[in-house]
């Protein structure tokens, strides 16, 4: 994963390109919506930021053009009671196959 950000880093330095422009104007959206549902420090889960729930939850709502559904808090509740995503966001965290499972978990569940 390290090697990844690294890459992704180096290529876009200058945050020019168009998928950069995109993110930069639905970043704000996102969070903003993700504040909206589920309220002040939404990735705290059992204690401090929890950065797994956070880039699962992040990256759903952002490649959803930053739009939740009106039940995002009910099914944000549903996606950290799981037993699986419990799993993947306490073991092996930064292991590509673990994010790219956590993220589509997620995804599953917070949007569809």
């Amino acid at each position: 994963m390290k090697e990844y950000l690294n890459s992704s880093m180096r290529l876009n330095t200058q945050f020019k390109s168009a998928k950069c422009q995109a993110f930069q104007s639905l970043f704000p959206k996102a969070c903003e919506a993700v504040v909206r549902a589920l309220g002040a420090k939404p990735f705290h889960v059992r204690g401090p930021l929890n950065s797994s729930v956070l880039d699962a939850t992040m990256c759903s709502v952002l490649e959803n053009e930053a739009k939740v559904p009106t039940d995002f808090k009910q099914r944000f509740q549903k996606l950290i009671g799981d037993q699986g995503f419990q799993e993947r966001m306490r073991v092996a965290t930064t292991d590509t196959i673990t994010v790219r499972t956590r993220i589509r978990d997620a995804k599953k569940i917070l949007l569809i």
